[in-house]
């Protein structure tokens, strides 16, 4: 219940972080962009077919992250802009890696909020077997009538945490 309220929530507040974000972005990363990237990867040229200004700002919803990340580390490793190219001060590439970095950071944490739960997961049969093995040195037959109930087995799976029950046995 406490992980539905959180992320309702966040979904309330989601309107107002992208404003906030795409605000920011004019004002950090849009200028920074504009005189050092978009001439080789904008709407006339797109050197390596890569075009900066139609990646998704909607950090939350992940699409363009890898890119996003790309455009990061190219910046980082001096590598864009590239060398005949005029050279932003370390403190604007420095920001605008920074903006960034902290963007898809965020991204990812909204992402990992509202995903669904985890089903419970407990070790199968034969996990079991071989942990007893490896931390006692002795070898236990979950096989055995009446030691184990057996694993359910789902199109070939028999360790979907979804799929497996907890018996009285393995408690």
């Amino acid at each position: 219940m406490l992980r539905l309220v959180s992320v309702f929530f966040f979904l309330l507040g989601l309107p107002s972080v992208i404003r906030a974000q795409s605000s920011d972005f004019a004002k950090t990363v849009e200028p920074f962009f504009r005189e050092h990237c978009l001439g080789c990867h904008g709407p006339e040229k797109q050197k390596g077919e890569f075009r900066i200004d139609t990646l998704s700002r909607n950090f939350a919803g992940g699409h363009d992250a890898e890119l996003w990340f790309e455009v990061i580390t190219r910046m980082g490793a001096g590598e864009m802009p590239p060398e005949e190219e005029r050279q932003p001060s370390s403190e604007e590439a420095d920001a605008v890696m920074e903006w960034l970095s902290d963007r898809i950071r965020e991204g990812e944490a909204a992402r990992m909020a509202a995903r669904a739960p985890v089903s419970h997961y407990r070790l199968s049969r034969d996990e079991y077997a071989h942990t007893v093995y490896d931390l006692l040195g002795v070898h236990y037959d979950t096989r055995a009538p009446g030691a184990f109930t057996e694993d359910p087995d789902w199109h070939g799976f028999e360790r979907l945490g979804s799929e497996l029950s907890l018996s009285p046995s393995h408690v």
